[in-house]
């Protein structure tokens, strides 16, 4: 798992890992939501994958209230966060 302390950059470690952690509050529709079968669906879900596509690393999404999420950024309990605001 990518931490602070880890050696390299973010890009490195996402790469040496083979995963982008993202996290997100997953209440906010369109852009992220959970559906009928409660799977993550939306805009944002739909960036994430494709970001991690571009990187050939697989994206992993971790869910976080949202008044939690710059904490979780902060003592690394996902690589990135995805907020999308019209």
């Amino acid at each position: 798992m990518w931490t602070k302390k880890s050696t390299g950059n973010a890009l490195q470690n996402v790469k040496i890992t083979g995963k982008l952690t993202i996290g997100l509050d997953d209440s906010y529709p369109p852009m992220k939501f959970r559906d009928s079968k409660n799977n993550l669906v939306g805009f944002d879900i739909d960036l994430g994958n494709e970001i991690a596509n571009k990187l050939g690393v697989k994206a992993e999404f971790v869910t976080s209230d949202f008044n939690g999420i710059l904490l979780a950024l902060n003592v690394s309990k996902f690589n990135e966060r995805i907020t999308f605001s019209i």
